[in-house]
């Protein structure tokens, strides 16, 4: 599916996307005549507003596709951004404002209650090859990509991730452990991540670039991480 430039809300501008038992390719960075694409000119966006706050969700976009562990699925070229949905505290020198001078705001507000949702950019589980390329994940409030792995061969490169809260990327095995472990694998590469939210401004914990977890098996390489409370970790 090739996307031309332009804001994609989903159905009735709701304010996310759902892949549902497809094995399809979503290409952003189009014109509008589809004669030339380039990302970076022709910017598709996935970002909704405080219009949408109420009717995102759990995720901008959500990928549920389990039926074929030789299917592919590829995500390239695409802006997933909450920077515009989510609310913030006001630029002050208050130290429970987190402001850092000359930024625009400081710190995002607590999330998990009004006013500011729980939102993935993008979530779900997948069985089969899935790449996740050339895109950009700003300012989501719970993880820029949180995704079960159900199976196959993943690639998550050449992205940008900015100002995600809790981890940038968090990728979980989703089979049995003890069989099937080995099945499941991600090749996060060539990615740069900078500024990953902790739970708290005191940064007691969370705060990952990437964060590894159980049931998958892990290639984190050639990566540029920076202002995070951990970078790639084991959690």
């Amino acid at each position: 599916v090739r996307i031309s430039e332009g804001n994609y809300l989903g159905t009735l501008e709701r304010g996310w996307i759902e892949i549902k038992n497809k094995y399809v390719s979503l290409e952003g960075g189009w014109n509008s005549d589809f004669s030339e694409r380039n990302p970076l000119k022709y910017v598709t966006r996935m970002q909704p507003g405080i219009a949408n706050k109420s009717t995102i969700g759990r995720f901008i976009l959500n990928v549920e596709a389990t039926s074929n562990k030789i299917g592919s699925i590829f995500i390239d070229g695409i802006f997933f951004d909450l920077g515009l949905a989510m609310e913030y505290m006001p630029a002050n020198p208050d130290p429970r404002n987190g402001w850092p001078e000359g930024c625009e705001t400081g710190r995002i507000k607590p999330v998990g209650t009004p006013p500011n949702p729980t939102i993935r950019l993008i979530g779900g589980k997948v069985a089969g090859n899935l790449t996740i390329r050339n895109c950009m994940f700003l300012n989501a409030s719970f993880n820029g990509i949180i995704m079960s792995n159900m199976g196959g061969n993943w690639e998550i490169c050449n992205n940008v991730f900015v100002s995600n809260l809790y981890a940038a990327c968090e990728i979980t095995g989703g089979l049995n452990q003890n069989t099937s472990a080995h099945q499941s694998k991600v090749n996060f590469h060539n990615n740069t991540v900078l500024f990953t939210w902790p739970t708290t401004k005191e940064m007691e914990s969370m705060g990952y670039g990437y964060r590894f977890r159980n049931g998958a098996d892990h290639d984190v390489h050639h990566n540029i991480f920076g202002g995070n409370n951990f970078g790639a970790l084991d959690a």
